[in-house]
């Protein structure tokens, strides 16, 4: 009888260790994703009359905005690089592949997000023009 007691609370924090690391998660990734929304307008703002009229004679929005989306890349896989090499000097058991998924899913969320700011931004200043 208690061995079946020390088994379910043995899975119940299992359970309360995921919901844990879950919730932790969810909560990074929309940090990640407010933060280069942030920093994507602050940018924009900046930028907007120097790229307005490179855009306005047809470079795309991704030229324009390319250096900074390499700059912020490349901290992208710094950070993912830093992660798999203490995940594996620390001996933790975290799969090296959903380190390497998740950096990915943010360098596509991050040029999503800066070529939208950036495309929204400078249409608003040829609306402004008109």
């Amino acid at each position: 009888d208690s061995t079946v007691d020390l088994i379910s609370v043995y899975a119940e924090d299992q359970l309360l260790g995921y919901c844990v690391s879950l919730v932790s998660l969810v909560t990074l990734l929309l940090t990640m994703l407010l933060t280069v929304v942030t920093s994507a307008k602050i940018y924009a703002s900046s930028k907007v009359r120097k790229l307005f009229p490179r855009y306005i004679t047809g470079e795309s929005i991704e030229k324009l905005i390319r250096g900074r989306i390499i700059l912020d890349a490349g901290f992208i896989v710094l950070g993912v690089f830093l992660s798999v090499f203490l995940a594996i000097v620390f001996e933790m058991n975290i799969p090296l592949l959903f380190i390497a998924i998740v950096g990915a899913l943010m360098i596509v969320a991050e040029v999503i997000i800066r070529c939208t700011v950036m495309g929204q931004s400078l249409v608003n200043v040829c609306r402004r023009r008109n």
